[in-house]
């Protein structure tokens, strides 16, 4: 028997609004990790017993329930998260690089991420990843705008795929 699913509450705040998309970006982690689990493993954990399928389900039902919740927020569109997306017209996986980031700054020892590892993120499988490879390109939306910062200093033979990616000050400040 299924149980039915309590009815959404607008966001309280900002702050919730922020975490509830962290919380989204874990469901990203455990799909990176089951599709590139050698590759993913020293950022993202596997857990073995969800599907690919079930992940995807709960990532699409983890974006309908933020998008419901902000629905029924008033003044929804002042949440900075919410303004950075409309002003650069961001797409959900740039928004959970975003977030990704953001979190990477507030709890890592380390506030960056390689860009490989983040285009596995929001990639739903092998043929995607090669498709969105320039997300973090420097002509990308993310790092044209200055959202998101590319350092080369640790790369490898300078290949974008090992830089750095951070998100600029203003930003973390600004979420």
């Amino acid at each position: 028997i299924a149980v039915p699913r309590p009815p959404l509450k607008p966001f309280a705040s900002a702050r919730e609004h922020l975490i509830e998309m962290g919380r989204l970006t874990a469901l990203y982690r455990k799909r990176a990790a089951a599709l590139f689990p050698l590759e993913a493993e020293d950022f993202f954990t596997a857990a073995a017993d969800v599907t690919l399928d079930e992940i995807d389900y709960r990532i699409e039902s983890g974006w309908s329930d933020v998008e419901g919740r902000l629905l029924l927020t008033t003044e929804y569109d002042k949440f900075p998260l919410v303004r950075l997306e409309r002003k650069y017209a961001l797409s959900r996986e740039e928004l959970i690089i975003v977030t990704c980031l953001f979190f990477a700054e507030v709890i890592s020892p380390a506030p960056y991420l390689v860009v490989s590892d983040l285009v596995k993120l929001v990639s739903r499988d092998e043929e995607d990843l090669i498709g969105k490879r320039d997300i973090l390109s420097p002509e990308s939306p993310l790092v044209r705008s200055g959202i998101v910062q590319l350092d080369e200093e640790y790369s490898v033979h300078r290949k974008a795929s090992t830089y750095d990616a951070y998100l600029a000050d203003k930003v973390v400040e600004e979420l």
